[in-house]
């Protein structure tokens, strides 16, 4: 049994009955003496580990085999137990020695003790929980793209004006990517086809940039903008294109292009997404900035439908006012005088004629 102490004669023979177990089964069983250098390797240990009996002679320790971003936290736990000779039970980050694939195993360690008494070494035996860690693994990427386009949402919820919605899109995006900079076109409500700068944000900002660079952006995103299609670069330095010098002279490295739509065939703009030196955007992350322009879209849709609405309404207002004004003045130049008020009032007009 596991949850005691083995005796060296529970464990002895290269074919007792863990090894026969283990051998027709999904557990990875194996040996080690007292330092945790293997002695003995289960079938499926040796395929999780990397390993096989010859190697066995090299003297691999457990910690070899142990994956770098958890081996400070394995050695240690190993230290502490070991002194004091009781069970080990740990989640094994392991890496192949052969083909270097990362596996993670629910291991229990349980000393072995001779029929003196004297401690002998350990045996351990586990299950192999790798596609549970990368299930996991992936709920919690989910979990995440979830908090970010929440937040986005959040934000860009608090302002009804497009250039503000872009803004505050844009920033909290990079912010969460930790992206070194980023930028936001946007077509105007009343379009001339020309991308108008709506927000900046990091290496990007519009007082960092020259015209030439501007423009070279502008191009990029109207590109994006005007296909509806995602453009993600890497090596931007090395690729021929308008990004290249501006690439170069800020050291950035990777970029992420994606449309800012309302909906499908509908696009009102587009951002761009930066990093430098060695970061890169995964597959994930284009996905995440892919829907995060999406919200602005929807944002920033909303945003024009209230503003033409408004607009709407003031010309109303003012129609009304003009003919309440006709109507209750008989006077040929009182009606002149008061119209001509309510047209320079709504219009901003500073001067307006009469013919007649």
């Amino acid at each position: 049994a596991l949850n005691k102490q083995l005796s060296i004669s529970d464990v002895s023979g290269h074919h007792g009955p863990s090894y026969h177990m283990s051998d027709h089964s999904e557990a990875v069983f194996f040996r080690t003496n007292r330092s945790f250098i293997f002695t003995k390797l289960g079938t499926h240990a040796q395929r999780s580990f990397g390993l096989n009996q010859q190697d066995l002679r090299k003297g691999i320790n457990l910690l070899d085999i142990v994956h770098p971003s958890s081996f400070i936290r394995v050695r240690d736990l190993l230290r502490e137990r070991s002194e004091r000779a009781e069970d080990i039970e740990l989640e094994l980050h392991a890496r192949s020695q052969r083909t270097l694939e990362d596996n993670w195993i629910l291991v229990r360690l349980v000393p072995v003790i001779t029929e003196r008494g004297e401690f002998h070494g350990w045996s351990g035996f586990g299950v192999d929980i790798t596609a549970q860690k990368e299930a996991q693994r992936d709920f919690e990427k989910k979990q995440k793209q979830v908090a970010v386009l929440r937040k986005v949402s959040d934000s860009v919820g608090t302002s009804i004006e497009a250039e503000e919605i872009a803004d505050l899109g844009l920033s909290t995006l990079c912010e969460e990517l930790e992206a070194d900079g980023g930028i936001c076109f946007l077509f105007q409500l009343e379009s001339t086809g020309q991308l108008k700068l709506a927000s900046s944000y990091g290496l990007i900002r519009q007082e960092h940039l020259d015209p030439a660079e501007l423009s070279a952006m502008q191009s990029v995103c109207s590109a994006v903008a005007d296909s509806g299609e995602t453009m993600v670069f890497s090596n931007i330095a090395n690729i021929d294109g308008p990004l290249a010098a501006l690439a170069e002279n800020r050291g950035l490295n990777s970029a992420v292009v994606v449309p800012i739509g309302a909906k499908r065939q509908e696009d009102l703009g587009a951002i761009a997404i930066f990093g430098k030196g060695d970061r890169s955007f995964s597959e994930e992350d284009v996905l995440l900035i892919n829907l995060a322009g999406l919200q602005v879209g929807i944002a920033a849709r909303q945003s024009y439908v209230f503003t033409a609405y408004r607009k709407q309404t003031k010309r109303l207002e003012a129609l009304y006012r003009l003919s309440h004004a006709l109507s209750t003045n008989m006077i040929f130049d009182d009606i002149v005088r008061k119209s001509f008020e309510i047209m320079k009032e709504e219009l901003g007009l500073k001067r307006l004629w009469l013919g007649l």
